[in-house]
């Protein structure tokens, strides 16, 4: 479709179709509409290129191809877009193609993005690439990433790719992250390297790979933390529910900590009773690291059969009733898979 718009003559086509052709139709097809002429490209700019922009990591990929083969358009289209989300539920984006295609002029048309989120599945080749990619964004202050992963490589990873646009002073960089524990501290050695300080805001981990004394979450880098999600807690392995308990008891630093989710295997009711829940609720409800909790969400995975939900969900509020009482409990059923 695409290229048969080139073959409109201006001014003919109303611009109420010209958002139905737009909302109907793929990213090629939407950036060939902004190119007919100067009215439509004025039109497009909000639903094509608007302040946040949100794209699958086929449509980002073809972005890149377009932005080096029309690079005076895109200076200007482009110029309104601060977020950019890329998005990749099939875990088909070829990372290496893509940073191929970051040149230059690329680079340049995204000088102005502050704010980065990457969701995959998506796997770099090695860290170096994955910093490479992030330093395709001079501005960034806000780095979210969910589900992405890389191959490790060697220690000089950390030195290899500097950030780019701070060589007078410390930058500093919003986070989300969404990680195994071994990554995130790959991201703040790197960080630390390349003198950027780290504010991470959000923050899931896998519980498996916790340390009982681990001193993770107690660096700098966390004492602003507003969200956190606790996963993969197995009420079965007494290991697990240590390092639960040390987490939350002697882990957490912030005192900005709004919403805590805790993901928990249990089949049944009996398995969620091993839990130690009147320590967990006294912790919360003493400790004045949770003095800013505003939502306890738990969320219980693959039971048994719905209709021990009902029975769960009362054992659970039973257990928890200081935050039934004011309101900050959410009971939530999913499958693991």
């Amino acid at each position: 479709m695409a290229h048969h718009l080139n073959l409109i003559p201006n001014n003919t086509v109303p611009y109420d179709i010209v958002l139905i052709i737009v909302d109907n139709s793929d990213l090629p097809t939407r950036i060939a509409c902004s190119q007919v002429n100067k009215e439509w490209a004025s039109l497009l700019r909000g639903p094509v290129f608007g302040p946040h922009l949100t794209v699958t990591a086929n449509q980002f990929s073809n972005l890149l191809t377009v932005i080096s083969d029309s690079s005076s358009l895109f200076n200007n289209v482009l110029q309104y877009t601060k977020g950019l989300t890329v998005i990749d539920n099939d875990g088909a984006l070829k990372t290496e193609d893509m940073i191929a295609l970051c040149t230059p002029h690329v680079i340049e048309v995204f000088s102005g993005t502050l704010s980065l989120e990457l969701y995959g599945p998506m796997t770099f080749t090695s860290f170096t690439s994955f910093t490479k990619f992030v330093c395709f964004f001079p501005a960034l202050d806000s780095l979210s990433l969910s589900n992405v992963r890389w191959k490790e490589n060697s220690s000089t990873v950390y030195t290899d790719i500097p950030m780019q646009g701070h060589d007078r002073g410390c930058k500093s960089l919003r986070m989300c992250l969404e990680l195994s524990r071994a990554q995130i501290i790959t991201v703040l050695l790197w960080s630390l390297v390349n003198n950027i300080t780290v504010d991470v805001r959000v923050l899931k981990i896998d519980l498996t790979f916790m340390p009982e004394n681990d001193h993770l979450l107690r660096t700098t880098s966390f004492d602003n933390l507003r969200t956190l999600q606790l996963s993969n807690i197995n009420p079965l392995l007494n290991i697990t529910n240590n390092t639960l308990i040390s987490v939350l008891h002697e882990q957490i630093k912030s005192i900005t900590l709004e919403h805590l989710t805790l993901t928990i295997f249990a089949y049944n009711k009996s398995h969620l009773e091993r839990l130690p829940w009147w320590t967990i609720s006294t912790i919360l409800t003493d400790r004045k690291e949770y003095s800013s909790l505003k939502r306890l969400e738990i969320v219980v995975l693959d039971v048994e059969c719905p209709s021990f939900h009902e029975g769960i969900e009362r054992f659970l509020q039973q257990r928890l009733g200081p935050f039934v009482a004011k309101q900050m409990l959410s009971i939530k059923f999913h499958e693991s898979f």
